[in-house]
């Protein structure tokens, strides 16, 4: 398993069943962070699992939907102070998701 799936595995199940303690870390609050909170680790499971299906193929287009995410968040940051720490946490994770995927050989776990 590569070290990038793996991170989405652990990111997303956290953002689902720890949705109120990561949001607590992160400095988010309110109903629409839970939910968007939980979209996202719905998301990162998703993922996860057609990494593992589908294997190498998934790199790139996987890199390419962690940066479209972490230049979402970087304009939600802008935007908005109240979740400007929430949303550049979660640029800079995606950021080193998609570094983690690009990483050539990336096979970490096993």
């Amino acid at each position: 398993m590569r070290t990038a799936t793996a991170a989405r595995l652990g990111l997303g199940a956290l953002c689902l069943t720890a949705t109120d303690r990561v949001l607590s870390a992160v400095g988010g609050s309110g109903s629409r962070a839970r939910l968007v909170t939980r979209l996202l680790g719905a998301r990162l499971l998703l993922q996860a699992g057609l990494d593992v299906a589908w294997g190498d193929r998934t790199r790139r287009p996987d890199a390419m939907v962690e940066l479209t995410h972490a230049a979402s968040m970087v304009s939600v940051a802008a935007v908005s102070p109240r979740y400007r720490a929430p949303a550049l946490t979660s640029a800079a994770l995606a950021t080193g998701t998609a570094a983690l995927d690009l990483v050539p050989g990336g096979r970490g776990v096993r």
